[in-house]
């Protein structure tokens, strides 16, 4: 068991992790894919990390809050085309033969034949956004509302009478955020990043946690379970939490995993959850056709086709010539 020294040191050591697992388990052919999209859920979650865990001055570095908020629709279009053109050929910004240019090529405002109307689409709002992520640099982009929910979510997080104390200081406990770990289980190197380990000297107890962030109800968070497979996570970060126990709090009980939910739509309702991944399965698989799978089988399915390098199809396929249904 190693502890690494930070999160650019986690990103970059080569070890096998959840996130290449859950990929796995959707699709094989993820295996050969490199998906970097990011969506807004990932955005605020990124962000309301950084500002728990890292504190206002690190997320002010590391995003910028726009002073507008971002346009919509067609205009929306025309802002994310143009900003193309200025990260790919360096244009300067508010060029409005361009923009006319780039409404025509995606046929935005196609009922507006008169040049005059169409210039009048490009209005101040769509050149201040532009500005805006041109002054941002090289920091993420957030829009005033998504900063101020990241506030007011910080702010539940540390006062709800259910994660308050997963959040501040008490006697005879420390928490430990964000701890990259780098373990060996299941025969292999794995790699786990802890948002929450929590060690109460008094009861000599360790409870791992993580912080998820959705933009559904925090009360159906058991099909996002399912749906992004954190019970594979929780497996792992169970697994690493144990081997982190014996090296640095020997004789301490590790507690079962949690979760800890708070939507992006209901600010001011976060949930707790416990898991145990494999009491979870085993009561989410008595109405599936097809099983969810326990970490070590997945693992053994991921070494079977990276060592064959065959991604393809799924490795019933390449032996049986079919797959049962």
């Amino acid at each position: 068991m190693q502890i690494l020294n930070n999160r650019q040191e986690y990103f970059e050591y080569s070890a096998l992790n959840y996130s290449t697992l859950k990929a796995f388990d959707s699709d094989v052919e993820n295996l050969l894919k490199q998906d970097k999209t990011v969506n807004e859920g990932m955005v605020f979650g990124d962000a309301l990390d950084t500002f728990l865990f890292d504190g206002p001055e690190e997320y002010f570095k590391k995003f910028y809050v726009m002073n507008v908020i971002k346009p919509t629709a067609s205009s929306e279009i025309l802002v994310d085309e143009y900003l193309k053109l200025i990260h790919t050929s360096g244009i300067v910004s508010r060029d409005e033969k361009l923009a006319l240019k780039l409404i025509k090529d995606n046929n935005l405002w196609s009922n507006i034949k008169d040049e005059a109307k169409l210039k009048e689409k490009i209005t101040n709002d769509i050149w201040d956004y532009i500005d805006s992520v041109v002054g941002s640099k090289d920091k993420i982009v957030i829009d005033p509302i998504v900063n101020e929910n990241v506030g007011k979510a910080a702010y539940t997080l540390k006062t709800n009478e259910f994660t308050s104390m997963y959040f501040n200081k008490r006697k005879d406990v420390d928490l430990l955020n964000q701890v990259p770990i780098v373990f060996n289980c299941w025969g292999r190197e794995m790699k786990a990043m802890l948002d929450i380990i929590e060690v109460d000297h008094e009861n000599k107890t360790i409870s791992p946690t993580d912080l998820k962030s959705t933009s559904k109800s925090a009360k159906y968070f058991s099909t996002s379970v399912i749906s992004f497979r954190y019970d594979i996570q929780a497996e792992i970060y169970n697994k690493a939490i144990i081997q982190f126990a014996l090296n640095e709090y020997p004789g301490y009980k590790v507690l079962p995993f949690k979760f800890i939910v708070i939507s992006s739509t209901d600010l001011e309702k976060p949930y707790v959850y416990q898991i145990i991944p494999e009491l979870f399965r085993v009561k989410m698989n008595v109405n599936r056709n097809f099983p969810l799978r326990g970490t070590e089988e997945l693992i053994k399915e991921f070494d079977w086709h990276s060592e064959k390098q065959l991604f393809q199809y799924d490795r019933e396929m390449y032996e049986k010539g079919f797959i049962q249904l």
